[in-house]
């Protein structure tokens, strides 16, 4: 977001220091620049942003289920976590991402009152809290099934002759 921000608003700031006319069109154009190399950092921001909310919850529970913190970093290992319980990690996230919609509204109309507005931090900090504690508790869930069935796998195919 750093190079973002920098991409946009540094040659809007050295197109304001130079008087000259051709200076002004390069720093028009250079600005033009910085904004479209700025949109791609953003975009790429949000990419590996996602990519880390996908890998977080089981890299934490992985790593609270083993003891060892190198275990976050093992992908492989992760990888297996998640096949074996898609369904339930995928609706973790949709369940955190709708209660995350429906308390943003409700927050939004908070924020919009006059006496509301005077409140809303001091409902915004316990409701994130309350969310990541909901956060918690539906990808421990969904780590613990991962793990269950992994082993119901595990014990299968060794008991196979």
């Amino acid at each position: 977001y750093v190079l973002f921000f920098a991409a946009t608003f540094v040659p809007l700031i050295l197109m304001e220091a130079g008087n000259d006319e051709s200076a002004s069109t390069f720093w028009a154009l250079t600005s033009m620049g910085g904004t479209l190399a700025g949109m791609l950092f953003f975009g790429l921001g949000m990419i590996l942003a996602l990519i880390t909310l996908a890998i977080l919850p089981i890299a934490i529970g992985h790593v609270v289920a083993t003891g060892e913190f190198a275990a976050a970093f093992r992908l492989a290992e992760l990888w297996a976590i998640f096949r074996a319980n898609v369904a339930g990690f995928l609706m973790s996230f949709a369940l955190l991402l709708g209660f995350w919609v429906a308390l943003s509204f409700v927050l939004q109309i908070l924020f919009l009152t006059i006496i509301f507005c005077c409140i809303y931090p001091f409902v915004l900090a316990p409701l994130t809290v309350y969310i990541m504690v909901i956060w918690s508790v539906m990808f421990a869930q969904a780590y613990r099934d991962s793990a269950e069935k992994l082993r119901l796998q595990i014990v299968a195919s060794s008991t196979m002759p």
